[in-house]
């Protein structure tokens, strides 16, 4: 049987007085106390100390947000992170206690052990969803074609099928069609068409599998394709869609149907049916559960987030649902009641600000498409 580590047991009594003299001078943020617990065991050693990083999460943060910590501690400690026999072993704990949270780093150097800390304060707890916020839908549209996507320009609001481009404008309190043009493909197009729109006052590029598409709404609308595989306007640049395939692939990125950006991560819609967290430099940081194949980021003044848009899991003939999530320390916290829809959820793109989202969904009895502008509303 071992004896007690009186190193071990020496650090918990030190760590107890530290709890016992409070939080005063606490990081605000896990990114910042992640990088101010870097920057102080840097100053504990030499320039050609090399480390051996480990971290242990004794708190109860996520996995993701924990994967978060050590990405952003190996990013601030550079080249000198290494695994060899040669390297001081520097043993990272995350912990808290009711008040605070306090991140230790212990390490032995020429015969002398060594603790740094850093104290931050704990988020507050997430709001009850059913107090939070509403996810509003207003009908913009519908029709027997598919609806790709839409954008709002200075004139109206352009609407992206699959076999023309078409100008919306409103009268009389609805939207009515004023003008279209048709999209001359570069071949077929695949089962599942995908197409997304970009759009600047009086010009836009609409990116279709295989097809790029540059367009003028004045003094006419009129519009010209040719074959081509650009990267889409994703929030995650250099990607676009696989050839012959209805999914995105990009550098270091999984393949995936949907991406979007929450604070210091990346979520995908993966292709079976998973739902991936990743750091800001594409490391794997954990999973969320029960979300469909179409995500998208949303803005808001109500405070808080930041939010993303999910739709349900399920087959692609059922009944469907988009409900608004709040990303917080790598958890999805769901901030709204599911919305409802009358059939599969074909399409869901943010807008450029990405104060709204445009959907569509196909009804399951008659068939026609029907495209939604979506935004979140405060509770009052």
């Amino acid at each position: 049987m071992r004896g007690p580590d009186f190193r071990s047991l020496a650090l918990r009594l030190f760590l107890s007085m530290v709890w016992l003299a409070g939080s005063a001078g606490a990081a605000e943020t896990p990114d910042e106390a992640a990088r101010e617990l870097a920057t102080r065991i840097l100053a504990r050693l030499d320039s050609h100390d090399r480390i051996a990083l480990t971290v242990r999460n004794a708190s109860s943060l996520a996995e993701a947000e924990v994967a978060r910590v050590r990405s952003l501690l190996e990013s601030r400690l550079g080249a000198r992170v290494e695994n060899s026999t040669t390297a001081i072993e520097v043993a990272v704990t995350l912990s808290e206690n009711l008040q605070s949270c306090l991140w230790a780093a212990q390490f032995t150097r020429a015969e002398r052990a060594e603790v740094v800390l850093v104290t931050l304060a704990r988020p507050p707890e997430a709001p009850p969803a059913e107090t939070a916020m509403a996810l509003e839908r207003q009908l913009l549209w519908e029709q027997e074609e598919p609806v790709l996507d839409l954008a709002p320009v200075e004139s109206g609001l352009l609407l992206l099928g699959a076999e023309s481009i078409a100008l919306l404008r409103r009268q009389n309190e609805r939207w009515q069609l004023h003008s279209s043009a048709p999209i001359r493909p570069a071949g077929p197009w695949p089962r599942d068409l995908r197409g997304r729109l970009q759009a600047q006052r009086d010009s836009f590029r609409a990116y279709l599998p295989g097809t790029v598409c540059t367009g003028v709404i004045q003094p006419a609308l009129a519009i010209e394709c040719s074959a081509g595989n650009l990267a889409w306007p994703l929030e995650l640049p250099e990607t676009g869609l696989a050839d012959g395939r209805n999914f995105f692939s990009g550098k270091q990125a999984p393949p995936f149907f949907s991406v979007a950006r929450a604070g210091g991560f990346w979520i995908f819609a993966g292709l079976e049916g998973d739902t991936q967290l990743r750091t800001e430099s594409l490391q794997p940081a954990g999973k969320i559960e029960n979300w469909g194949s179409d995500i998208a980021g949303l803005a808001t003044d109500c405070g808080g987030g930041p939010y993303v848009l999910a739709t349900a899991p399920g087959d692609f003939g059922e009944s469907d649902s988009i409900q608004a999530f709040a990303i917080g320390s790598g958890r999805a916290v769901p901030v709204t009641a599911a919305l409802a829809f009358s059939g599969p959820v074909t399409a869901l793109w943010p807008t450029r600000e990405k104060t709204s989202a445009m959907a569509v969904a196909r009804h399951s009895k008659t068939g026609r498409y029907a495209a939604f502008r979506l935004s979140l509303s405060c509770s009052r």
